[in-house]
């Protein structure tokens, strides 16, 4: 359960003077996590964040991106937070409200730099994407781009234009936007340009949207194109002529052969049942590196494609511990070849 903030501002007031106790600290990163849980909450329920690849919990994910806030420097100093608080932001001229106000802030935005630094490591390709647009938004003129509760967003029309009232237009019907005008062989820079050019062109809904988003709409789009990953990516490399479903498709056959001699030939399952596991198994790997998708099914719903007649009883009891044990195999295998395929 997420508790309310308590005490933000002489919590930080003990913790940069160095006066604070190690129970005052732990009190100060618990409401730092809270924050980070909650927002991260927020963003899975809405589709914005996918954590299939993860494998850690919310609060895990929570912990590991706001640690660096915490970290000390020489004399025992909390650097981050001694840089933010200061001059405007100092304590002695906020008050109790303003200090849990901008301290909700950093937070939030250091979750935000942490949640692109776990795509980079457990998304190479999505984490590619995502480094290939900041350049493009540094490089190409009239960008521009903002932080709203941590999430950077992009835009490239006046404040006036950004028409902030409407809603936001549908993630999957810009994507089939993108992909009926896309180029064969679009790069970053190119689908960034055609992503704005589809929402400056219309009136229905608001023109800006989240760098996040707009990554994984032209990951998606390039995965159902058939685009190569060195196109998707800007890799120097130009032997690279592999596609990501091929490259996946690849590593599900190898997994394949790898986990049929433990399970089958060992006589732990058989053969038939090992069908479906790999067939579940392939359709997961997937959505989560190729369609950045699934974040609504759960393991027993891939296994039922499958098994149709399969209960949430009988999963738990007959399937859990072999296919949830293949899953984490799987992704893996899949997050650490695609690292060594960039």
């Amino acid at each position: 359960m997420i508790q309310a903030p308590k005490n933000i501002h002489p919590l930080l007031k003990s913790a940069l003077s160095g006066s604070a106790s190690g129970l005052e600290i732990n009190s100060l990163v618990r409401n730092a996590i809270n924050f980070a849980s909650l927002r991260l909450r927020q963003l899975v329920r809405s589709g914005r964040l996918h954590l299939q690849s993860f494998a850690i919990s919310v609060e895990g994910v929570a912990f590991d991106c706001i640690a660096e806030l915490f970290q000390r420097g020489e004399n025992g100093v909390f650097v981050e937070l001694e840089a933010y608080f200061s001059e405007d932001r100092s304590l002695d001229i906020l008050d109790e409200k303003e200090a849990e106000h901008y301290f909700r802030r950093l937070v939030f935005s250091q979750l935000n730099e942490g949640i692109y630094r776990l795509y980079r490591e457990n998304d190479p390709i999505l984490g590619r994407i995502l480094r290939n647009l900041k350049m493009a938004v540094r490089t190409v003129a009239g960008f521009r781009q903002f932080d709203r509760l941590g999430q950077t967003y992009l835009h490239r029309c006046s404040e006036g234009e950004l028409l902030e009232e409407l809603p936001e237009y549908p993630v999957e019907q810009i994507q089939t936007e993108m992909a009926s005008r896309a180029g064969t062989k679009s790069n970053a820079q190119q689908y960034l340009s055609l992503f704005f050019k589809i929402l400056d062109e219309q009136d229905q809904y608001r023109r800006f949207y989240a760098l996040i988003d707009i990554a994984i709409v032209i990951k998606r789009v390039s995965v159902r194109r058939s685009m190569a990953i060195e196109t998707m990516v800007d890799t120097d490399d130009p032997s690279l002529r592999l596609d990501l479903e091929d490259f996946l498709r690849g590593n599900s056959v190898e997994l394949k052969q790898i986990l049929f001699a433990r399970y089958v030939e060992s006589g732990k399952i058989s053969a038939e049942l090992f069908e479906c596991y790999a067939h579940a198994l392939e359709d997961i790997v997937f959505d989560v590196f190729a369609h950045n998708d699934g974040a609504d099914l759960s393991h027993a719903d891939y296994l039922r494609k499958y098994i149709p007649d399969l209960t949430v009883l009988d999963y738990r009891k007959f399937h859990r511990t072999h296919f949830e044990y293949m899953v984490r195999v799987a992704k893996h295998r899949a997050k650490l070849q695609a690292r060594e395929l960039l």
